[in-house]
């Protein structure tokens, strides 16, 4: 959504950013909204891949009254991750451990 490319997103992690990866980017109700096709959680996982998942924080950007509820968006999220490759170690780094230090509770 925010037309960066890899390129730019690694260019980030490299200055100590975070890069969010939203739930809400799969949703087929993403195209009503905003025009976009849903995207392919196996591009989602493989930007992971490639920025690094010490870069990386997972969040649902849920809620809204047209997509399914934050912690169910969440859930199926981190379910599709799973199938995508990605190890339960590599999603509660994104899913817990990134955002505590974002918040400085590390």
């Amino acid at each position: 959504m925010t037309g960066l490319t890899l390129d730019d997103l690694k260019a980030f992690a490299g200055q100590s950013c975070f890069i969010e990866l939203e739930a809400s980017l799969m949703m087929p109700l993403m195209y009503f909204v905003y025009g976009e096709a849903p995207a392919d959680p196996r591009d989602i996982a493989a930007t992971m891949r490639a920025v690094g998942p010490e870069h990386c924080v997972i969040v649902s950007d849920l809620g809204q009254l047209y997509s399914p509820l934050p912690v169910e968006g969440l859930r199926t999220y981190v379910a599709m991750l799973l199938k995508c490759g990605l190890s339960a170690k590599e999603i509660g780094l994104m899913l817990r451990r990134n955002p505590a230090r974002i918040l400085g509770l590390d």
